[in-house]
């Protein structure tokens, strides 16, 4: 999973302070007020810290904060913390009475806040928000927009409303998955947890009868009901229960019970329900804690298919890495073959993004990176729901001072963090950056006086944690911080910032880097910016989801010249920050509920997806199952978490499930279990051929083809129209293009065939659209197309090839350095590799404007030889060079490989520049020149590592600057 936020009602909350909530009489009418559109809500904080924070200062007022008491949980009983509450209780009447003042009417006070700060929550105007901001002891006036996060929209937003109604079966006859068993191999389940309780008997369930089967396969080998342990031994292993809060998350996603607010106990804060709430669980516990064993998964798969399950969910990495590894008989993703064999429907986690960059398995952007590339399992990629925040939290407009530079003339988009608190949608902000401390730590020099004082503050992530850069620029007087990535991809949400004081955010590399040197060149004048309001958007692709497209099966590694030709993910589904049961919290009293987001989440909405089509198509294989969960996928509006860019067939594979649409889909496709084996790359097999709702070739020059086999669910003759929506710089055609079924389990094969237009090697997407003649015979079906050609080159970055124009640089691939040099302008920066043996990462070189950094892929190691740097600790390693200051349009160096014994070795080597436009040519030493003159600026140069040992990447005489 992506994050997790523990969710508490704020009854409990207040109850477990001793305190009251206010008065039913003093709480305004929400609804009038809404209506009126005028008033929304705001929490108003006030200067003195809540009781979880007061570590002492107030004569006769001991500290009550448990670093402070020293024990391991707030006593909220004690004297001490009584005599603190009182006291905030005082201040905080005299500045409601304040506030009331200031505004001229009864403030209408909503929440009290006492505990993790002092604060009340109101519903305010703009210009009232802004007038109570002046009163003293007001520490900040902070809009929350109202947030609906909970597993029942998910069910409702992917139609699975239409098939608990009838209204979306064939039959019109209504299920919620009655007899379907689904299996969730994870981290175990809270037992009694009521999302788990019996079978209710709107499930036509006899009374008592058990809805959850819970295994550990974790001791022994084998999986079993054993319960004895706890969550507090050694392993977590002996006993099914979950330790973690993932498997009960999960599980509750995709066949939770229907829980409502009032009735259940403990309650939740929303109405809830799994996508299939009548189906049974079994729960195979296979992770002591985020660790989960290779070995009890295959145990857990093996017991699943022996139980005879509908469904698994696998929301556990894997089946990533190197692309023919899903054939072997030691993955996950070849185990789940299996189950399909069995006809076990298998739904698995895209996979996140993973942004540590001390682990090996750092990965801070999303491409390329797709988990579980099995072919016969569907891969899900996650996105969000209409009654949810997109994945960024707003944006902010620099508006001055004039002129704004082109890369800022578009809205910067903010990534949320754990602060409590938000820019006010609107507000008019001032951003200013210390260039002589980017990173803001405690260890770098100290802000000048004035400098951040009711300004926001930018700062570059690296060296410290989030919350010391953000606590030390509130000291000086920030009102907000902005931290810019350091690295290229999606910028992570900071953690850690529960009791920071202002609002903070995270913004992208490039656009960080384009504000710090802009805002250098203001010479300590802030830019002027506004607040843009966050979208509320449902099909914006989540952040971290992990994409495509697959690289090719390496040489050697496959058979005639076959690459993995497959798009993956399959389908996306709502896993953005969702709503669900979670372990128990016995020691805290916790209400069992939480939030939680990642691809881990969207899995299991296609799982219960699953159990309802298995429920309502019982005669339907798993593979024709997953086929009409692809064939009927929306597909229209959907888009990037920047939410402008259009997602493509890589992000989301055939689009966004729905299965009230998937249910009456008028074809299906169909695979053998003999055809998915022989498609191995790696045994001459071709996954082209495969009969998949989605078409991709990798190398389609001079025409590529396919066929695909549908087949008739209709009771009745039906015709069908073929249409194309072709690729950019692709035509394609279909042969039949209308064609005509008798009825149920008629079959039509199509031959599909592109052939591209001179120009285009980049990888472009289309569609093949299928429709009846007669309306309303079956839902418009689609089937995604991916296809490269080997044309030019055409790329962004080169976007008028090699042909300049009048008296400036020619944009291209330089291979003499002197002719490279004189396309400079003055100032390129050239530094000087004069460390010898072991380098710290980054190795930051600054001059005249411009500032790199320069470090080994996955931190692995960079090591210094005379002129010259190399990565010699272990095979494939990238060097990457990173623009953090300055606009780069021109950068050069020699690139070779070198041995063992630091000689040169001929090898072929592989350039990539920041948008993934890549050079590729034979190195023979140290005297291989490549320089890049781009046409518009980029962020980074990687150096790609070679895959044998011994063999490691080398740089010398690097040159980064500006064309003229």
């Amino acid at each position: 999973m992506r994050r997790s936020i523990i969710g508490f009602l704020l009854a409990a909350a207040v109850a477990a302070a001793g305190l009251s909530a206010p008065a039913a009489s003093a709480q305004p009418d929400v609804k009038s007020t809404a209506a009126q559109g005028e008033r929304r809500n705001y929490i108003v904080t006030f200067d003195e810290p809540g009781l979880l924070h007061y570590h002492g200062g107030i004569r006769e007022l001991k500290a009550t904060s448990p670093a402070a008491t020293g024990r391991r949980k707030l006593d909220v009983s004690s004297s001490d913390s009584r005599a603190y509450l009182d006291h905030l209780a005082a201040l905080q009447a005299g500045r409601t009475a304040a506030i009331a003042g200031k505004i001229g009417r009864d403030p209408g006070q909503v929440y009290l806040y006492s505990i993790t700060i002092s604060g009340i929550g109101l519903e305010l105007t703009a210009d009232e928000a802004r007038a109570i901001a002046s009163l003293p002891g007001v520490k900040s006036v902070d809009h929350v927009p109202d947030r609906q996060l909970d597993t029942f929209r998910g069910p409702e937003f992917i139609g699975a409303g239409a098939i608990w109604s009838g209204a979306a079966t064939p039959s019109n006859l209504p299920t919620r998955g009655e007899g379907i068993v689904v299996g969730i191999i994870d981290s175990g389940s809270n037992r009694d947890h009521p999302s788990f309780g019996p079978l209710p008997a709107e499930c036509g369930a006899e009374a008592g009868q058990p809805k959850l089967t819970a295994y550990t396969c974790m001791v022994g080998g084998t999986c079993t009901t054993a319960s004895s342990g706890s969550c507090a031994s050694a392993n977590n292993g002996p006993t099914p229960e979950d330790c973690t809060g993932h498997g009960s998350h999960v599980a509750s996603i995709a066949a939770g019970n229907t829980l409502t607010v009032a009735g259940t106990t403990p309650a939740p804060e929303f109405d809830m329900s799994g996508v299939a709430p009548c189906a049974r669980i079994n729960s195979y516990k296979v992770c002591s804690s985020s660790t989960c064993s290779g070995t009890a998964i295959t145990a857990a798969i093996e017991k699943a298919i022996a139980d005879g399950v509908d469904v698994i969910n696998f929301s556990i990495s894997g089946g990533g890495g190197n692309d023919v590894s899903v054939w072997s008989g030691n993955s996950d993703d070849r185990r789940f073959l299996d189950a399909v064999t069995a006809d076990i429907l298998v739904a698995a986690s895209a996979g996140n993004t993973r942004l540590d960059a001390t682990q090996s398995n750092f990965n801070p952007t999303p491409e390329g990176d797709v988990n579980h590339r099995g072919p016969w399992l569907a891969s899900v990629a996650s996105s969000t729901h209409d009654e949810q925040g997109s994945p960024v939290g707003g944006s902010v407009s620099i508006t001055g001072p004039e002129p704004v530079p082109a890369p800022l003339s578009t809205p910067i988009l903010l990534t949320t963090s754990s602060s409590p608190h938000q820019f006010a949608d609107d507000a008019d902000i001032e951003i200013v950056h210390f260039a002589d401390a980017p990173e803001g730590c405690n260890a770098d020099p100290g802000y000048p006086a004035g400098l951040l004082s009711g300004r926001i503050a930018l700062i570059r992530r690296g060296t410290c944690n989030f919350s010391e850069k953000v606590a030390k620029a509130e000291a000086a007087g920030a009102t907000g911080v902005l931290v810019f990535n350091n690295a290229i991809g999606v910028p992570t949400g900071m953690a850690g910032l529960e009791g920071a004081g202002v609002p903070a955010y995270t913004i992208a590399q490039d656009v960080g880097q384009a504000l710090a040197a802009h805002l250098v060149t203001l010479s300590g004048t802030p830019a002027a910016a506004v607040v843009n309001a966050p979208v509320v958007q449902g099909d914006v692709l989540s952040n971290f989801s992990l994409r495509g497209p697959i690289t090719p099966v390496p040489a050697g590694a496959q058979g005639s010249g076959n690459a993995f030709d497959v798009t993956k993910p399959d389908i996306t589904a709502p896993g953005d920050d969702i709503y669900g049961a979670w372990a128990n919290e016995a020691t805290s009293g916790a209400a069992e509920y939480g939030i939680t987001g990642g691809t881990s989440m969207s899995s299991p909405h296609v799982a219960g997806a699953f159990a309802l089509l298995r429920a309502v198509r019982p005669d339907w294989t798993a593979t024709e199952i997953k086929s009409a969960v692809m064939l009927t996928a929306l597909n229209t509006g959907g888009v990037r978490e920047d939410v402008v860019t259009p997602w493509t067939p890589d992000d989301v594979g055939n689009g966004r499930i729905d299965v009230s649409r998937a249910a009456n889909a008028g074809l299906v496709m169909d695979e053998t279990i003999a055809n998915f084996l022989a498609a191995n790359p790696a045994s001459g097999g071709d996954v082209r051929t495969l009969n998949l709702p989605s078409m991709r070739h990798s190398s389609c020059e001079p025409s590529c083809s396919w066929t695909r086999t549908v087949k008739s669910t209709l009771a009745s003759s039906a015709t069908w129209n073929v249409a194309v929506v072709n690729p950019p710089g692709f035509t394609v055609t279909v042969s039949p293009g209308t064609f005509t079924l008798a009825g149920a389990g008629a079959t039509q094969a199509l031959t599909i065939t592109a052939t591209p237009t001179p120009g285009s090697q980049r990888i472009q997407f289309g569609a093949l659209r299928l429709g009846t003649a007669t309306p309303g015979q079956s839902p418009d079906l689609g089937m995604s197309i991916a296809v490269l050609g080997e044309g030019v080159l055409d790329d962004v970055i080169f976007a008028h090839g090699f042909e300049g124009e009048g008296g400036g640089s020619t944009p291209g691939v330089y291979t003499d350095r002197a002719g490279f040099m004189a396309q400079l302008a003055a100032g390129a920066l050239e530094p000087v590799f004069s460390d010898l043996g072991p380098i710290a990462e980054p190795k930051v070189f600054s001059n005249a404007g411009y500032t790199i950094e320069l470090r080994s892929g996955n931190n692995n190691g960079l090591w210094g030889e005379p002129n010259a740097i190399i990565t010699p600790n272990s095979a494939g390693v990238d060097i990457v060079v990173d623009f953090t200051a300055g606009e780069v349009t021109a950068v050069g160096g020699n690139f070779w490989i070198t041995n063992a014994a630091v000689a040169p070795v001929a090898a072929n080597v592989t350039i990539e520049l920041s948008d993934g436009t890549t050079e590729q040519y034979d190195a023979a030493g140290p005297s291989d020149f490549r320089g890049f003159i781009t046409a518009a600026p980029i962020t980074r140069i990687t150096f790609k590592g070679t895959a044998t040992n011994s063999q490691w990447s080398t740089l010398s005489s690097l040159v980064v600057g500006s064309a003229n």
